[in-house]
């Protein structure tokens, strides 16, 4: 499939370097999942793990919310959990077009990557994939999830990122964890509820609502 040189472009500045974060108020706590969707609109939903600080970063093109732990820092970090909610669909049809995107951005910033895909499916009315990548140079080793999910309005992506390899236990929860971001929209009903459910969760709550 031919890609649109608008999508190619966005989607190639996702994560720049540099990018600067303005830290958000709040981080920690043990609430329970809640869902505070904007009834107007596509929702971005996901809980946000405990005792992880966010930052924001947002533009006309994207907004951006990263989580990284309680004593780390955005250019010094272990672990990161970043949400990007754009500001359209970029033209895409499907959600695995995205992940091709991305996927060849990733490999030419890393040769030695190797990926794992998984499986292109229906989620709560929308389209969704998710896939692992290990990039591993001997200096340098990254481990990571991304999901991307293609609603009718937005384009949303999610990434867990280990600098670190993480154990079986730990993959198998974050696994849970990614299942529980979706995107809803009040305004189709049952077509994309927004009554939770959609997996396990990380402790906080909250999520993007559109506008």
């Amino acid at each position: 499939m031919t890609m649109k040189p608008y999508l190619l472009v966005v989607m190639a500045a996702m994560f720049l370097p540099g990018t600067a974060y303005a830290q958000m108020g709040g981080g920690g706590g043990n609430a329970g999942p809640t869902i505070n969707a904007n009834p107007n609109a596509e929702n971005f939903i996901f809980e946000p793990p405990t005792k992880w600080a966010p930052y924001s970063s947002e533009t006309a093109a994207k907004r951006v919310t990263m989580y990284i732990p309680f004593g780390q820092k955005p250019d010094k970090f272990k672990e990161t959990l970043t949400f990007t909610e754009f500001s359209s669909t970029l033209n895409a049809t499907s959600a695995g077009q995205i992940r091709d995107v991305l996927v060849k951005g990733s490999t030419k910033a890393c040769p030695t990557q190797s990926v794992q895909e998984g499986r292109d499916r229906d989620e709560n009315g929308y389209l969704a994939t998710s896939w692992e990548e290990t990039c591993d140079t001997g200096d340098h080793y990254e481990f990571s999830m991304n999901k991307v999910i293609l609603g009718n309005d937005k384009l949303y992506t999610a990434k867990k990122v280990w600098r670190y390899e993480p154990d079986q236990e730990e993959k198998n929860e974050w696994q849970t964890n990614m299942q529980g971001v979706f995107v809803c929209d009040p305004r189709a009903g049952r077509d994309h509820s927004c009554t939770g459910g959609r997996g396990g969760g990380m402790g906080g709550g909250g999520g993007m609502g559109g506008g």
